[in-house]
């Protein structure tokens, strides 16, 4: 009989929340080889996890040690995790303990104040995706994005700017995203944000403002500095100080520093959006944000 090892891995009792994104990790592990290593097969099924919950994050550890050598199967997910702090010193390729396993997804979980369970004993491939999917259904619960939206001048069914502010994470952050070709404010607010959304992060709240009045929002501030911090598809190059009056053109993909991204990450050395520029606007502003919200909204609660 299979041991017990009680691990402080930060996710809920099972049962406390719905699993999430099981097919979709089902579908990476049916893409990898069969004979993918276990270390290897945890690596790659937490890193898409990351992404998911936390697109363009910026690498957490300057100099983090990778043990693979690029070309390696497997080398960009450790890479990956171990610049973000979430690759324990005893992670091996060919093996994968309950403690490595566990220490994983604590550091993972770690970063949104979640409690703990039960990891069994040298997790198998259907052990971690029901581990990671149990995982991921608490960090759902635990995030609150807020969507910024602003609509075009010359037609409000156009979107000028789209954002996501990113408070309720271990990097704190405004995710600028490029709209895609097919994405328009015909339809109203709530299938963008589904659209926004994935089988982890679901946007309920969001601001919505005409493109001159989210130039105000977003733009005019002229004690905090702008650095791009973090990309997707992800660049070494970062972080970046965006020069002074320049701002309009990244978070438009006019600058050439960023023409290229589906979507970067921002972040100010200042206070650029606020509860008080928030609530400044609210009467130019939609929102199905109350207003006493407004301030848990733009917390940095997990913040390191």
């Amino acid at each position: 009989m299979r041991s017990i090892v009680l691990i402080a891995v930060a996710i809920l009792l099972p049962g406390a929340f719905a699993l999430s994104c099981e097919s979709e990790l089902r579908e990476n592990v049916n893409l990898l080889p069969a004979d993918t290593p276990p270390g290897v097969l945890s690596a790659e099924l937490l890193a898409a996890a990351v992404h998911w919950v936390e697109p363009a994050l910026p690498a957490l550890v300057w100099s983090a040690e990778v043990p693979l050598e690029p070309g390696d199967a497997g080398y960009d997910a450790v890479r990956y995790l171990a610049e973000r702090g979430l690759l324990p010193s005893g992670w091996r390729a060919d093996e994968l303990s309950a403690e490595t396993w566990g220490a994983m997804l604590s550091r993972f979980l770690g970063w949104y104040g979640l409690s703990a369970r039960q990891v069994r004993a040298d997790p198998g491939r259907e052990q971690l995706v029901t581990d990671l999917a149990s995982a991921l259904g608490a960090v759902g619960e635990s995030v609150r994005p807020l969507a910024l939206i602003a609509s075009s001048e010359e037609d409000r069914s156009q979107i000028a700017f789209l954002g996501v502010v990113w408070n309720w994470t271990v990097y704190p952050r405004l995710i600028i995203m490029r709209p895609k070709i097919d994405q328009d404010l015909a339809g109203g607010l709530r299938p963008l944000l589904d659209e926004l959304g994935n089988c982890v992060v679901r946007l309920e709240h969001y601001v919505y403002a005409p493109e001159d009045t989210a130039r105000n929002l977003f733009l005019t501030n002229g004690d905090a500095r702008m650095y791009v911090v973090g990309s997707e598809p992800e660049l070494q190059a970062w972080p970046l100080l965006v020069p002074d009056g320049q701002e309009d053109d990244y978070f438009s993909f006019l600058a050439p520093q960023v023409s290229e991204l589906v979507a970067y990450a921002a972040a100010f050395d200042g206070s650029r959006l606020g509860v008080r520029s928030l609530m400044a606007l609210m009467p130019r502003l939609r929102t199905n944000l109350p207003p006493t919200r407004i301030p848990g909204m733009l917390r940095t609660p997990f913040a390191q």
